[in-house]
């Protein structure tokens, strides 16, 4: 792991923020990181262990203990 600085956009969703956010992150040299992404496997994962949206604290923790690895192409 470096320090390169991160940029990820956060927005509607088919905006188009991801395609400029990679762009952006190639031009300075940074990496980009697909802040989506995180909330969706957060989303499949609190479906998967029964966790309601309306139980905060639980799914912090959940979040807290996801173990999320991304690949670049």
């Amino acid at each position: 792991m470096t320090d390169m600085p991160i940029l990820t956009i956060d927005g509607p969703s088919g905006s188009g923020k991801g395609t400029i956010a990679q762009m952006m992150a190639r031009e300075l040299g940074w990496h980009y990181l697909d802040s989506g992404a995180i909330y969706r496997v957060l989303a499949f994962a609190s479906l998967k262990h029964q966790i309601p949206a309306s139980h905060e604290g639980a799914l912090m923790k959940l979040a807290q203990h996801l173990d999320l690895q991304f690949e670049l192409d």
